[in-house]
């Protein structure tokens, strides 16, 4: 194979995973308010989302082949709260 083919950037998120209104309005975001999923199907939900993402490439014809962005948020936020000095935040918003 000459030259791989994957993805350039993040692979959405399905908006029944997680509220972009939310996220475009916040920064930065409230980890879990971002969330349309109930806590307690957010894992699977996740998983889901993953899959989906995982299948549209594979239909694409990708060689490398991701799915970690369907988690991507909660260590966004994190790194942007960190920044901010916010620490004790993170640990907040991640549990």
């Amino acid at each position: 194979m000459l030259f791989p083919t994957s993805l350039a950037g993040s692979y959405p998120q399905p908006d029944w995973l997680s509220d972009r209104e939310k996220l475009a309005g916040c920064i930065p975001p409230r980890v879990r308010d971002l969330w349309r999923v109930a806590p307690e199907y957010l894992d699977q939900a996740q998983d889901n989302a993953t899959l989906i993402a995982i299948r549209d490439q594979e239909r694409a014809g990708l060689d490398i082949i991701t799915g970690r962005e369907m988690r991507a948020m909660a260590a966004g936020a994190a790194l942007v709260r960190a920044e901010l000095g916010s620490a004790a935040l993170v640990q907040a918003e991640l549990v």
